[in-house]
C-alpha cells in the first residue's frame, strides 16, 4: 500500500560489576543499553523512510558514580537520572535504487577499521545532519553537513580574547562537511578518498554547500579546518580481507616549520579480518593496529577541533550544564598507539560467543590539551610523557534462551601501568556485565 507503519519494543536489563571502582568502564555510555527503546518506522510508498526511536536511558555523569550497577532509573528520584536529549535518533530518508538523501538525527561512520575510524566514527552520540549519497556497482560519491553544538564552557569564554591569533573565536558556529569518492577494481579493491573540513567561527556562505569543489583550494585557516583521508581495501581470498587508513589532518613542510606554522598531525589503522561459514555458523577472526599523532584533532580555537561537544542539563546532583566533548573520529583521541586481536563463532539469531586482547599505549596529550605550534613541537612523538600502559582481555557471550528473550553477558580484566600517568602507579580491574534483553 501507499502507507506503513511498523513498531516494537525493546525492554533491557543490565548489571554492572567491578572490583576496582578508580579503573574507567571498559561497557561504558556508548554500549550501554536504554531500559526500553520503542523505534516508530513509516513508509510511503517505496520512495520514503522514517524513524523516530523513543528510549530511556540514564546519562553520562552516572557512569562515574561508584554504585551505579544498573541501567534502571530510579523514579522516586524523578527522573532525575535520565539523558533527556531524546531521541538519539530521528530521521527522514529519501531515494530509489540509485541514490539516497537523510536528513535527521542518527549515527554516521566513515571507513573499514573494526575498533574505530579516524576521520568520522560512531563514537560520539549522535549526530544531527544532512547526509546525500549516489551509488553503481562500481562507483559511489557522498557528501554530508553536521551540525556540531557550538557551546563555549566557562575557561573558553574567561579565555577571549585569545592572545596573538585571532580577536574571539567567533560567532557561535561549527559544522563538519565531508565529500567522499569511493571506487571498485576488479571485484576485489576498494579505493575511498574523503576529504572534510571543519567549518566554526563564521556562518556558512554558499559556497560551503558546493561539494564538487576541492575545499583545501579555499585556504580559510581563520575559519575551517580541512583534512583528508584514504581507505583501502584488498579481498585477495574470498574469506580474508586486508584493509587500512591514512588520515592526514596537517603536514608541515620546510618551509612552514620555519614559519611556525601547523605542525604535523596524522592518523594511521590497518588491519586483516577473516569470515569463515561453519555448519550453520561461521567463524571470525582480526587484527588490528592504530596510531594517532599528538595533536590530531586538536586547535587552537575549540571552533575548529575535530571533535563534537554535547552541552547536557543535568538534574542529578549537582544539577546545571556539563560539557562532554568526544573526537569526531578514532576514540582514543590523539597520542596513542593501539594494537587489537579477536576471534569468534556466531550462529545468526541464537547464539555468538568472542574474545578480544587489547594493548593501548596513551600518551599525555588530549583533545583538550594547549594547542602547540611548531617550534613546541620538535620531537614531538607518540606516545607522549608518561605513558599509560593498558591490557585488555575481553570475554563476550549471548544466546536466545527463548523466542523472544536473550542473555548476554561481558568479562573484562584490566591490567594498568603508569595509572592515570603516575609514574610507577600499577593496578588491575575485573569487569563484569549481565545483560538481558527482551524484544516484543
Amino acid at each position: 500500500s501507499a502507507f506503513a507503519f511498523n513498531s516494537s519494543l525493546d525492554i533491557n536489563i543490565e548489571s554492572y560489576r567491578h572490583t576496582n571502582s578508580d579503573v574507567p568502564w571498559q561497557y561504558g555510555y556508548e554500549k550501554r543499553l536504554p531500559i526500553f527503546k520503542i523505534p516508530l518506522e513509516f513508509w510511503i510508498f517505496d520512495n520514503v523512510y522514517a524513524n523516530v526511536t523513543l528510549s530511556m536511558k540514564k546519562e553520562h555523569r552516572l557512569d562515574e558514580v561508584k554504585d551505579n550497577y544498573w541501567n534502571i532509573i530510579s523514579l522516586k528520584n524523578n527522573f532525575k537520572e535520565l539523558d533527556m536529549e531524546i531521541p538519539f535518533r530521528a530521521f527522514l530518508s529519501i531515494g530509489n535504487n540509485n541514490w539516497r538523501m537523510t536528513y535527521g538525527r542518527d549515527k554516521l561512520n566513515i571507513g573499514n577499521g573494526e575498533t574505530g575510524n579516524m576521520m568520522l566514527s560512531d563514537y560520539p552520540d549522535f549526530y544531527d545532519f544532512l547526509f546525500v549519497t549516489t551509488y553503481w556497482n562500481y562507483f559511489k560519491f557522498s557528501a554530508g553537513y553536521i551540525y556540531l553544538e557550538p557551546w563555549l564552557t566557562p575557561s573558553e569564554k574567561a579565555s577571549e580574547p585569545f592572545p596573538n591569533r585571532i580577536k574571539y573565536f567567533g560567532e557561535r558556529y561549527k559544522a563538519f562537511l565531508f565529500h567522499r569518492l569511493e571506487l571498485r577494481f576488479w571485484e576485489k579493491i576498494n579505493l575511498s578518498i574523503t576529504e572534510s573540513l571543519l567549518m566554526g567561527g563564521m556562518y556558512p556562505q554558499i559556497r560551503d554547500f558546493n561539494f564538487m569543489a576541492i575545499f583545501h583550494s579555499w585556504y580559510e585557516f581563520e575559519r575551517s579546518n580541512g583534512a583528508l583521508e584514504a581507505d583501502l581495501e584488498i579481498t585477495p581470498y574470498r574469506w580474508i580481507n586486508l584493509y587500512g587508513q591514512f588520515f592526514l589532518n596537517e603536514y608541515q613542510t620546510e618551509y612552514e616549520e620555519k614559519s611556525n606554522s601547523y605542525p604535523t598531525a596524522l592518523g594511521y589503522l590497518g588491519g586483516i579480518k577473516g569470515y569463515y561459514p561453519v555448519k550453520a555458523g561461521y567463524l571470525s577472526a582480526g587484527l588490528e593496529w592504530a596510531k594517532t599523532d599528538p595533536l590530531l584533532y586538536n586547535r587552537y580555537n575549540p571552533f575548529l577541533k575535530y571533535t563534537t561537544r554535547r552541552r547536557i542539563w543535568s538534574f542529578y546532583p549537582p544539577d546545571g550544564f556539563y560539557y562532554l566533548d568526544k573526537p569526531l573520529g578514532y576514540y582514543l583521541g590523539p597520542d596513542a598507539v593501539t594494537y587489537s586481536i579477536y576471534a569468534g563463532y556466531s550462529i545468526l539469531d541464537s547464539f555468538s560467543v568472542k574474545i578480544g586482547y587489547q594493548n593501548i599505549e596513551k600518551g599525555e596529550m588530549t583533545i583538550n590539551s594547549p594547542y602547540l605550534m611548531s617550534n613546541d613541537t620538535v620531537g614531538l612523538k607518540t606516545p607522549t610523557g608518561i605513558v599509560e600502559y593498558l591490557n585488555i582481555l575481553h570475554l563476550h557471550i549471548d544466546g536466545t534462551l527463548l523466542r523472544n528473550l536473550r542473555l548476554g553477558t561481558d568479562l573484562y580484566y584490566l591490567s594498568l601501568n603508569n595509572f592515570n600517568h603516575i609514574k610507577g602507579q600499577k593496578t588491575e580491574d575485573w569487569q563484569w556485565v549481565v545483560s538481558l534483553n527482551y524484544h516484543l
